[in-house]
């Protein structure tokens, strides 16, 4: 075959129509995509949270079969050293030692994330771009109910009446231990109307916190279970559902946080 008679195909590149074309059908992917994603993430989060939970309550059951059945005070201050020492409840003097965590007081780091809410990790953390700095040790997104009010805290002072053993508690199932709550920082746990919630800005420490998608928290019962509640119908001055979610089965008698002796 001759030479000349040999056509050489001249490339070419795309077309503006055809660049906007790929473009768009990319667009379309990401915006299908994104959603799931970001489903995915937020169910991750809560599973996750929902994991640090039951090993937080694996901590406290192993607390209470060392200490006679009596469960954690949610603080202790150790006046025996100087400076004097404060302690919490996920401390390493308390549950802290069956958990992992190092973190002998509440001003320094601690060893692990387990006493955290990942979502309040990652989404809800200031100060600075170590969220495990002492500065942020404080501040868990967790807090507990086993406290004098609650009638669960270990009695270490005989001025505060009427408190129990945490395994003499009657129908476990549906006493709550510990819960996502908004600024759980230090001692902070979980109440119904106490500080009561104020939508111009009031005090919400120790209130619940949905602080999972779908307004979503999580709790865990002194039987160990762990099971999340969302909060249906929470509008923008409730943002932490108060009256919603776990608020509304404590009033439907689904769930109870101060024990009674009767339930």
């Amino acid at each position: 075959m001759h030479l000349k008679s040999l056509k050489i195909r001249e490339s070419r590149g795309f077309t503006l129509v055809e660049l906007l074309v790929v473009i768009g059908i990319i667009a379309l992917l990401i915006a299908i995509l994104l959603p799931v994603l970001n489903k995915a993430r937020s169910a991750a989060m809560l599973t996750r949270c929902m994991s640090n939970h039951r090993q937080l309550m694996m901590g406290m059951f192993l607390y209470v079969n060392d200490s006679r059945g009596w469960a954690p005070q949610y603080s202790v201050t150790n006046n025996a050293v100087s400076p004097a020492e404060n302690y919490r409840w996920y401390n390493e003097p308390l549950i802290g030692k069956y958990i992992g965590n190092r973190q002998r007081k509440s001003d320094v780091s601690p060893t692990t994330a387990v006493i955290y809410c990942p979502e309040y990790l990652n989404s809800h953390r200031s100060g600075g771009s170590d969220p495990y700095s002492s500065a942020n040790a404080d501040n868990t997104g967790i807090g507990i109910t086993v406290r004098a009010g609650a009638k669960l805290a270990r009695n270490e002072s005989p001025a505060i009446p009427g408190l129990v053993q945490f395994t003499s508690v009657r129908i476990s199932s549906r006493m709550i231990v510990l819960v996502d709550v908004y600024s759980g920082f230090r001692w902070e746990k979980f109440y119904y109307n106490e500080p009561g919630f104020s939508s111009t800005g009031g005090n919400l420490a120790g209130c619940v916190a949905y602080w999972h998608s779908n307004n979503t928290t999580v709790a865990s019962f002194a039987d160990g279970h762990v099971e999340p509640f969302r909060a249906i119908g929470v509008n923008s001055d409730a943002v932490y559902g108060f009256n919603k979610g776990l608020h509304a089965a404590w009033m439907a008698g689904d769930v109870f946080y101060k024990y009674t002796g009767v339930k």
